[in-house]
């Protein structure tokens, strides 16, 4: 039995047989070619780069069938790429100045490519080089004849493992008895990631070593909820995680009985639970749910799907308008592109950064880049005359930057007015505090903003300069943390004070135990994955708001995370429902 660790970006439990894809490239051989032969071999390799182009556009037009909009523009990007230069001329010109096969000239190219992206240091241009790969790919098919592995009669149920997958390959393996992946590359903001969670099947990404345990045939088990693949598991181990998929089938259901009840703790206090999204096609499932809205709309997953497309001010708006109409009367808070960091914004960087996560990121970066910034305020402008909306920075360290994005919001409309587009005046501005800097000027934030809501992911890390991607230091990285608890707790007394809502729409708000904690320390809003709002409801719909205060006030106290850690277990474990300590 071996055990792999990576990152859950999909959950839910898969149990089956591993297919293994080998996404390396295929054998290709060097061949000089004569004077007379390399005008032939142009020829060769314009005819394949049209097969591959034609291959592409039948994968674009059943990912439309497949998935929604946002996700298949993944493969115009693919034809952009096709049409690139490195492709057209740069490859001819290759092939003609070194005299060599087609073959040859790809791969060299691409893996040139490929060197100059690693060498930024940042993931979102490595997880780019999949694209590239892909249309590669696609163009050895052509010149070499093959196909791609296609699975036509599959009877069990089966998971995909593969050093990377790309979006055609996923699209080629859609299959009912498909029913998981797991890649040794990828991250969380890959293509591979994004349609897992469109498919609504458990993958596990980055999971490092997989290769080397993966075999054809052979018994495994994905776990996206811990981020964890497990290959050649005993016997025991099987019915353990059957059970556990089981039991957490069966968990499901009963909470969401807890849906129809009103969203008030066991003495009366009020709170509101809300749901992050990435993808539009999600909203389906932010309703079964049973959200109250919409507390935190990603809108870079708009620019990272169609990439390198940059959305215009139209995309923008019927975007933010579909999101609106969906939810209704509810809110819906759309949160302002936060590119930069490991969501790297080619068009907008044209340096590179030593330190990224330091650097052009959320606010400074669309404040630097008006192009990409201003069509997204227009359309959110727009799009607030079709429910709910409030705008939400990202990244926020100083007053300035919050005093120059209502400067630009006011300029579009004067704009929009002169265009004869309407909109509605007042719509709520607020910002998130994850930055350490931003929770110590609350006061002179508080006049410019409608609204709070704490990032508790990057706050940890800024506030605990640790990276949670680094395994070297992803021990120290916890929301437990005494500096964190004491941050949390001064702006949620700040917000009541001022009338201002703070929510909190970081992990932490998902963790059961940790929301009761949250509670607490005087958080009512909660915006998270929606999948965790019926447990959290659960929780909270069945404790006293008092109890939930001293067990805070008790953990405020506590010195260190293990001394936090051990006061919720003793505590909280007088008063919570049984089982939920597991969640800890």
């Amino acid at each position: 039995m071996n055990k792999c660790k990576g990152i859950g970006v999909s959950p839910g439990i898969a149990i089956g047989k591993v297919i293994l894809l080998n996404r390396s490239f295929e054998m290709v051989l060097k061949i000089k070619l004569k004077e007379e032969e390399v005008e032939r071999e142009v020829e060769r390799y314009l005819g394949a780069l049209k097969r591959a182009e034609e291959e592409i556009t039948l994968l674009e037009q059943k990912a439309k069938k497949i998935f929604p909009a946002d996700i298949s523009t993944v493969f115009h990007a693919h034809l952009l790429m096709v049409t690139d230069e490195i492709f057209t001329k740069k490859i001819p010109e290759h092939i003609r100045k070194h005299k060599i096969n087609s073959e040859w000239a790809v791969q060299e190219k691409i893996l040139k490519i490929q060197e100059q992206l690693k060498a930024t240091q940042d993931q979102y241009f490595q997880e780019r080089i999949q694209d590239i790969q892909d249309v590669a790919k696609h163009i050895l098919s052509a010149l070499q004849t093959f196909d791609h592995q296609v699975l036509t009669a599959l009877n069990e149920e089966s998971i995909i493992v593969s050093n990377e997958l790309a979006p055609s390959d996923i699209l080629l393996v859609h299959h009912p008895k498909i029913i998981g992946f797991a890649t040794q590359e990828g991250g969380e903001t890959s293509h591979t990631a994004i349609m897992a969670k469109a498919m609504h099947i458990p993958a596990v990404l980055s999971a490092k070593e997989i290769m080397k345990y993966a075999k054809n045939g052979n018994m495994a088990i994905i776990d996206g909820n811990q981020g964890v693949v497990i290959f050649n598991p005993d016997q025991k181990l099987i019915k353990e995680y059957k059970k556990k998929k089981e039991k957490e089938e069966e968990r499901i259901l009963k909470q969401k009985q807890v849906l129809e009840i009103p969203d008030k703790t066991k003495d009366g206090i009020p709170f509101k639970l809300l749901s992050n999204l990435e993808l539009l096609e999600e909203l389906d499932v932010v309703k079964k749910n049973g959200a109250k809205g919409v507390g935190l709309y990603r809108s870079e997953f708009l620019y990272i799907i169609g990439y390198p497309h940059i959305p215009s001010e139209e995309e923008h708006f019927y975007a933010y308008k579909k999101i609106l109409e969906a939810m209704g009367d509810f809110e819906v808070t759309i949160r302002t592109f936060d590119l930069g960091g490991r969501k790297f914004a080619k068009e907008t960087l044209h340096f590179h950064e030593g330190n990224p996560v330091l650097g052009m990121r959320g606010i400074r970066l669309c404040l630097n880049a008006p192009e990409i910034f201003r069509p997204q305020l227009k359309g959110l402008l727009r799009a607030s005359l079709y429910g709910n909306l409030k705008i939400m920075i990202p990244m926020v360290c100083c007053v300035d930057e919050v005093i120059e994005t209502r400067k630009i919001l006011e300029e579009l409309k004067r704009e929009l007015k002169k265009e004869g587009k309407k909109f509605k005046e007042n719509i709520p501005l607020g910002i998130m505090v994850e930055v350490p800097s931003c929770a110590f000027i609350l006061n002179a934030l508080e006049p410019y903003v409608e609204f709070f809501s704490l990032g508790t992911n990057d706050l940890i890390q800024y506030t605990l300069a640790v990276d949670r991607n680094n395994p070297n230091v992803s021990n120290i990285f916890s929301p437990l943390h005494p500096a964190i608890l004491k941050i949390i707790k001064m702006v949620a007394d700040f917000g009541k004070e001022r009338g201002k809502e703070v929510s909190v729409c970081g992990e932490m708000a998902g963790n059961p135990i940790h929301a009761g904690l949250l509670f607490g320390l005087g958080i009512r809003t909660f915006s998270m994955e929606p999948y965790f709002i019926p447990e959290v409801k659960s929780l909270l719909t069945s404790i006293d708001s008092k109890s939930l205060e001293e067990i805070a006030y008790k953990a405020l106290q506590m010195p260190t995370v293990k001394a936090v850690n051990e006061c919720l277990i003793e505590e909280m474990g007088k008063i919570f429902p049984k089982g939920l300590l597991c969640q800890i």
